[in-house]
């Protein structure tokens, strides 16, 4: 599956292993999860693939945030995830955000 990241920080955590503001750090644990969970996610060739998959805890989200689905990267940590279009199924997932 491909994944655009929908801010910079997002990308660079995965990539770099570290944000470059202040303003986004995160403990070792949490970005060690979060690679793992966006490696998982792009060994995904279909949204089926996630379901066996316990640890992630995918799901689609209601209430003011319907719309988005999510994995859960720790117990208080959670990825929210944008699905595209329909048109582009084959692409799966488009964007990451990181909530804490």
């Amino acid at each position: 599956m491909k994944i655009n990241f929908t801010k910079k920080y997002l990308e660079e955590l995965y990539e770099e292993g570290k944000a470059s503001g202040k303003k986004h750090r995160f403990q070792k644990d949490i970005i060690k999860r979060y690679k793992n969970t966006i490696d998982k996610l792009k060994a995904a060739h279909k949204i089926e693939d996630l379901y066996p998959i316990k640890s992630l805890n995918y799901e689609k989200l209601s209430g003011d945030k319907k719309g988005l689905e999510a994995v859960r990267v720790m117990i208080n940590t959670e990825l929210n995830l944008y699905p595209p279009s329909k048109m582009k199924r084959q692409t799966l997932l488009s964007s990451v955000k990181l909530w804490h």
